[in-house]
C-alpha cells in the first residue's frame, strides 16, 4: 500500500503481488524515494497507523483497525459477513429486500456500539 502513485501496474498484477496506491504515474522512483524510519507510527491518507494495527485493503479501499480493537473487529466482521451471506441466501430463496435489510441492520447497529465501547476502553 503506497500513499502515492505507482507505475507498471500491469506488470505488478502479473506477479500476483498486490500493490495499492492513489493512482498511476509513469515516472520511476529512482533518487526520489528513501526510507526515513522503520516501525514508527505514520500518517497515511490523514489516518494514524501504528505498528501492530490491522490494515485491510483491496481494490474497493483501505481500512485501518487499531491494534487495541483488532481482535474484536475481526470477530464482528466475520459476523457481518455471515449475516450478509444469509441475506443473499434469503433473496435467492425469494425473500424481499426489506427482510434481507432488516436481518443485516440489527447486526450492524450492535457492531457499531461494540466497537465504540472497545475504542473508548482502549483509549
Amino acid at each position: 500500500m503506497i500513499d502515492g502513485y505507482v507505475r507498471d501496474r500491469e506488470k505488478i498484477q502479473a506477479t500476483n503481488f498486490t500493490v495499492l496506491g492513489r493512482g498511476c504515474r509513469p515516472t520511476d522512483s529512482l533518487r526520489r524515494v528513501s526510507i526515513h524510519a522503520i516501525d514508527e507510527s505514520i500518517q497515511f491518507g490523514g489516518v494514524k497507523v501504528s505498528s501492530g494495527d490491522l490494515v485491510v485493503a483491496d481494490s474497493d479501499g483501505v481500512t485501518i483497525v487499531p491494534r487495541a480493537i483488532a481482535e474484536q473487529a475481526i470477530k464482528l466482521a466475520i459476523e457481518k459477513a455471515e449475516k450478509e451471506d444469509g441475506a443473499r441466501d434469503m433473496l435467492r430463496a425469494g425473500g424481499t429486500m426489506k427482510e434481507a435489510w432488516e436481518s443485516i441492520a440489527c447486526c450492524e447497529k450492535r457492531a457499531r456500539e461494540s466497537c465504540r465501547g472497545a475504542a473508548r476502553r482502549a483509549a
